[in-house]
């Protein structure tokens, strides 16, 4: 038998987590009026406990809890918020209002245990 153990199959994932490691996803109320919050949002929660998109420097939304894992309409569609506190996600997926991360918030999101990679065949 032949095999590469430096090969891994990834197969079909999903747009945001890859499986490389087992992911740990919560649910949670979405703060409604913040339109569509796409998969791979930086998210936070603000002063009542809802999860709004991360904002760095802005209190509380300052404090990143995680990344979204599934688009999340809050105007009256849906409001409850898919995301990721433990696990791998895609780095070309991840947005900070609508940028791409600084090296700031990876290494917030390395704290929380969300580690980013770059996609597996780039």
């Amino acid at each position: 038998m032949k095999a590469n153990a430096n090969v891994i199959q990834f197969g079909a994932l999903d747009e945001v987590i890859l499986r490389v490691h087992p992911p740990v996803i919560r649910s949670r109320k979405a703060k409604t009026g913040n339109g569509e919050m796409e998969a791979g949002t930086l998210i936070a929660y603000d002063a009542g406990g809802e999860i709004v998109p991360y904002k760095p420097g802005v209190a509380p939304e300052g404090a990143a809890i995680g990344v979204l894992v599934r688009n999340c309409d809050t105007d009256d569609v849906e409001d409850i918020a898919r995301y990721i506190v433990h696990g791998t996600v895609r780095y070309s997926k991840l947005q900070v209002d609508g940028h791409a991360p600084t090296e700031s918030d990876i290494l917030l999101l390395e704290e929380l245990g969300v580690w980013s990679m770059r996609d597996p065949m780039n």
